[in-house]
């Protein structure tokens, strides 16, 4: 948010050297208007404000601190969790009983498999 504001501005100051002048409120429409729709309540909240509020400075620390209360509410922690439980490609690993590949030695069925025949005899 902050580097998209700070190019608005760029272009601001780019214009004024140019002779071309920008009122604040043209450029705080523009940024409303670009803004997602997950800003939507934002947006109204500014509008409704009073109008010697809706300054480009008050609109930016706004904006930042608005950034910042999106990304706490969109931050899910089972997910960021949950990608410790993605199966792992095992399709080159190779299985020291069979010899076969897509599985380890723990995991074969194979006859011939040592801990089967040893579960077997304990039984």
């Amino acid at each position: 948010m902050s580097v998209f504001l700070s190019r608005i501005q760029e272009m601001q100051n780019k214009l004024k050297q140019l002779g071309e002048e920008i009122s604040d409120k043209l450029v705080i429409t523009k940024i409303l208007m670009s803004l997602p729709d997950q800003y939507k309540h934002f947006v109204s909240a500014w509008e409704s404000a009073p109008d010697h509020k809706q300054t480009f400075d008050n609109l930016v620390a706004r904006l930042l601190v608005e950034e910042e209360r999106v990304k706490e509410k969109n931050y899910d922690p089972e997910q960021a969790s949950s990608s410790a439980f993605i199966a792992r490609n095992r399709s080159g690993v190779k299985c020291f009983n069979c010899g076969r590949l897509g599985h380890v030695q723990s995991e074969c069925r194979s006859k011939n498999n040592k801990n089967n025949s040893e579960e077997k005899n304990e039984q």
